[in-house]
This record gives structure tokens, C-alpha cells and sequence, in this order.
């Protein structure tokens, strides 16, 4: 295949393959994104259960209550391994013209693709122990209506923590050796990792009557969440983005508010209602930063097929106003 110059070789790119240059990095987006709207929906039915009065239920009911984090799990699991495979046809076209980039707005496969690959493999574990501390947790709290004992045993909390202290270890590992979204990770990481050993300092776990302790660490990881929502690239947004970013960042606002605002009820020894209405703001605000960041990644994609539709209608178009418009 030849080559034009000042970035015309990209014209040459079969459109199918060029499109699936990045298909990698967008599916990888779109598991973390189940991932937290998973969780988020898991905190909104919860509350929403206990609000109902949800102890004098069944205690098999945890299982059917964990029921968005089962197929959100499980959906994850599925973009993984698709992930792996998602951009092959431009991978192919790479080798087949022994190149590790082609065109001039695509990624390379050895500096760009392959590091994700790799890092969704490890994202793999990550959620398969995060299923394994999920089926501990749920089967520790579908166990405290049978046993009021709090011993080591059934009922439990130990061995979920430490699974899941292992899973937020790792989410922590991930934003400090790799810069990219690091700041999201730390906080997210970090303030798990520390929610996990509050729970297992706090006497007699969740149903204890300082169980509020264990919230501690949420305002300071909401708090720091919102901050690196601040930090990063404004300036480089198109319009539509800092919007979407700004409404990201009242949610994550209201979501600081709240989760002090539901410690001092829980402190205060305040009645269901009024916690439970909380922690279902709580979950349905993390449904919607998720929402946002989908909304985010949609904007990106478009503006990227843009600039490189750009280039296709208009053939002497220069590098140099390629990155004007992108």
C-alpha cells in the first residue's frame, strides 16, 4: 500500500479497520462504566429495600437484592474478553503493512492498544475477586438474620473484607503506576481500602451500633473524586464536554453533602426513613455520574470520527490542522 504525503496515507485506510483503531479503548470504557452503575444500583435498591422494612424479609432476599452487581459483573466480564478482540481487523491491517500506526489520528498497537490489552486481562481478575468479595458479602449479610453471634464463622464479615481489600489494593496499584485517570482511581481505591478496614475494626460489623464509622472515608473519597474532576483538561473540551463535566461535577457535589449528612443520621441514631432515603440519593447520584461519563465518551468518539472524516473530504488537509481541529 503507498503512502501519500502530509498525512493523506490515512485516506487509503479501509474505513471498516480505521473504525475499529480505537474500538478497544471505548469498550474497556463502557465495562468500567457497567461496573459503577452496577454498584450504584446495588446501593439504590438496598436503600430502597430497607426503607420498605426490608429485615423482616426473607434472608434469601439479599441474593435477588445484589442483583444488579451479578449481571453487571457479568457484563463486564463479557466486554473484557471482547475488549481483547474488538480491534483486531486494525491490528491486522497494521501487520499486514508492518506498521505500528497507520494514519496519523489512530493509535499504535505496541504503545497504545497492546497496554490496554494487557491492563483488561488484569481487569479480568479484578473482577473476578470482586465477584468472589461480592458472594462473601451477601452471604455475611444474608446470615445476620439467622445468627446473632458477630463470632468468626458463616456470618462473618473477615473473609469479604479482605477479598475485597485485596480488589480496592488493586484499583489503587492501578492509579498510582499508571498516571492516566489516576487521580479517579486513588480516591476511589484508596477510600475502599479504608471503608473494608473500618469494617473490620468497627465492633460488631454493619449492625453494630457504631456502624456509621465505616462511612468515614466516603466524604474524603467523594471529596477527592471531585477535586481530580477539576484538575483534569478542561481547556482541552469541546463545548458539550465541559457541560457534561460540570454536571459531573454538582453530582459528585451533592454526593459529598449527602454522605455527611447520612453519617450524623446514622450517629444520631435517627430513624430508617430518613438514612435510607440518603443512601438511595447516594446510589442513584453514582447511576448518574456514570450516565455523564457515558454521555462524555459518546462526545469523544463523535468528535474523533469527526476530525477524521475531516481528513477523508478534505485531502490537503495537513497535519498541523488536523490538530487544530481535534
Amino acid at each position: 500500500m503507498d503512502y501519500g504525503p502530509d498525512g493523506q496515507d490515512e485516506l487509503l485506510i479501509p474505513r471498516a479497520q480505521q473504525r475499529a483503531a480505537f474500538r478497544t479503548h471505548y469498550v474497556l470504557v463502557a465495562a468500567r462504566l457497567v461496573f459503577v452503575f452496577a454498584h450504584g444500583a446495588l446501593v439504590l435498591t438496598c436503600s430502597l429495600a430497607l426503607r420498605r422494612g426490608f429485615e423482616d424479609r426473607n434472608d434469601d432476599s439479599w441474593w435477588i437484592l445484589f442483583l444488579p452487581v451479578w449481571l453487571g459483573n457479568m457484563l463486564c466480564i463479557a466486554l473484557i474478553i471482547y475488549s481483547w478482540f474488538a480491534s483486531c481487523p486494525y491490528i491486522q491491517l497494521c501487520l499486514t503493512e508492518r506498521q505500528a500506526r497507520l494514519g496519523v489520528s489512530n493509535p499504535s498497537i505496541l504503545t497504545d492498544i497492546l497496554p490496554e490489552i494487557v491492563m483488561a486481562v488484569l481487569g479480568l481478575i479484578f473482577i473476578i475477586l470482586t465477584v468472589v468479595g461480592e458472594v462473601l458479602l451477601c452471604r455475611y449479610l444474608a446470615n445476620l438474620g439467622r445468627s446473632s453471634s458477630g463470632r468468626l464463622g458463616d456470618d462473618s464479615i473477615v473473609p469479604s473484607s479482605i477479598v475485597l481489600m485485596i480488589v480496592a489494593i488493586l484499583g489503587s496499584c492501578h492509579g498510582v503506576c499508571i498516571e492516566t485517570n489516576g487521580d479517579y482511581y486513588n480516591s476511589i481505591g484508596f477510600g475502599a481500602l479504608a471503608t473494608f478496614i473500618a469494617a473490620l475494626c468497627v465492633p460488631s460489623g454493619v449492625v453494630g451500633s457504631c456502624s456509621w464509622v465505616i462511612l468515614l472515608p466516603s466524604p474524603m473519597s467523594t471529596l477527592c473524586f471531585l477535586m481530580a474532576t477539576m484538575k483534569h483538561g478542561n481547556h482541552e473540551m469541546v463545548r458539550e464536554e465541559r457541560l457534561l463535566r460540570r454536571a459531573e461535577q454538582c453530582v459528585v457535589s451533592l454526593l459529598f453533602v449527602a454522605f455527611v449528612l447520612l453519617i450524623c443520621l446514622l450517629a444520631s441514631d435517627a430513624g430508617p426513613s430518613a438514612s435510607s432515603g440518603l443512601g438511595a440519593l447516594v446510589g442513584a447520584g453514582i447511576c448518574l455520574i456514570a450516565i455523564l461519563r457515558a454521555w462524555m465518551a459518546r462526545v469523544e468518539c463523535r468528535h474523533i470520527n469527526s476530525a477524521r472524516d475531516t481528513v477523508v473530504t478534505d485531502p490537503t488537509l495537513s497535519l498541523a490542522d488536523e490538530e487544530v481541529c481535534d
